[in-house]
């Protein structure tokens, strides 16, 4: 099985803490329609031959909800009668709340869209100030009990912590808020600052300030408490969800199944390589080629590494061995009793996996088990 990525480049405004690429080009939605139906069709030959049957489809952005319903769904179309599919497709859309009126919702309720994600961030409505979100915490509230209404159930939010003025006393009513609002999934992100966005340059001003470094660990301690305790299983460092709710989309990355992405930036993968297309609307639509990357032997066995860890199920070692042989096997077990005897990892079942102290330092102690030349 395969995903397909469709990446909608376009946003209003850019949020201040916002590194992915965006275009305020609104303007050309017609023609950046008419080049993603175009480029599926052009690139359907890059998933394998073997593995080229789409069992999800996810449209992402930037911000797909800026899109009339009809371009979604002669995006999805195109989709459909491009690529062999699953009949029990996963088709996530991305939106944001102060997007989802009344009528929008009941377009995608009455779509092939299943699978809702939108973009909250944070109840705080100054830190929602802070990050140059357009929607405040009550209009989150609404579109989501809207969403509820509509009889859409398989929604999920985004949550950021570690935000500019941030403290764990509003982040627990972040927390405790969504969970009332019972969504089917929960993504929450410790805020990293990339040096192009807007954000990074009001901290090295010294025009905002954020959390410290221990209060930051707290607030990831506090969602995992308090999600555990709802119900919700932590199936990947930043995702949790209900019973049978797991995003099967961005589990298909943790896994290394093949993906297609198409749209400006947009990632691809099939297992031997990775390809991406280039951040710039007006180039993407005069042609530009995606970039390509061969992967080394060296590099998938890192990959393997980081995405495993990044899961709960962690490293089958049963699977390593068949994959990596019983000489790496050894390797690797020597290596991870430094972070077993310090509680950063656990060892149960033939499984390798993070604890939720090693979560925290999930980033460097998934380095120091990387080969590297």
């Amino acid at each position: 099985m395969a995903g397909l990525y469709i990446h909608i480049p376009l946003c209003t405004k850019r949020c201040s803490y916002c590194s992915f690429f965006s275009s305020t080009l609104i303007g050309r939605r017609a023609e950046i329609i008419d080049a993603l139906c175009r480029e599926m069709r052009e690139r359907k030959g890059y998933l394998p031959a073997d593995d080229n049957v789409l069992s999800t489809i996810y449209i992402g952005g930037g911000t797909p909800s800026l899109l009339p319903m009809s371009d979604i769904e002669r995006l999805i179309d195109n989709a459909l009668d491009t690529f062999d599919h699953a009949e029990d497709m996963e088709i996530t859309m991305e939106a944001n709340p102060d997007d989802l009126s009344d009528d929008y919702v009941k377009g995608m309720a009455e779509s092939r869209i299943n699978r809702l994600s939108i973009g909250v961030q944070t109840f705080d409505d100054e830190e929602l100030k802070l990050i140059n979100r357009r929607h405040d915490s009550a209009e989150a509230v609404e579109a989501i009990e809207r969403v509820k209404r509509a009889g859409i159930d398989n929604f999920g939010m985004d949550l950021i912590f570690g935000l500019p003025s941030q403290t764990s006393e509003s982040f627990e009513r972040t927390i405790d808020k969504a969970i009332s609002l019972a969504p089917a999934h929960i993504s929450a992100y410790s805020l990293e600052l990339q040096e192009d966005s807007l954000l990074f340059k009001k901290v090295e001003k010294g025009e905002v300030l954020l959390p410290s470094d221990e209060e930051v660990e707290q607030m990831s301690e506090q969602i995992a408490d308090r999600l555990q305790e709802a119900g919700y299983e932590h199936y990947e460092i930043s995702n949790w969800a209900k019973p049978g709710r797991r995003s099967r989309h961005n589990s298909s990355y943790w896994t290394g199944t093949p993906y297609l992405g198409v749209g400006p930036s947009a990632h691809s993968f099939d297992g031997e390589s990775r390809e991406w297309n280039v951040s710039n609307v007006l180039k993407y639509l005069g042609g530009a080629k995606p970039e390509k990357e061969i992967l080394s032997e060296q590099d998938k066995y890192n990959e393997y590494l980081f995405l495993s860890l990044r899961t709960c199920e962690g490293i089958c070692f049963a699977d390593y061995e068949a994959r990596y042989g019983s000489s790496r096997l050894d390797k690797l077990e020597s290596e991870m009793r430094q972070f077993l005897n310090r509680g950063l990892m656990s060892f149960e079942n033939g499984h390798l996996r993070l604890t939720r102290k090693g979560i925290i330092l999930s980033n460097t102690i998934i380095s120091e088990l990387f080969e590297v030349d």
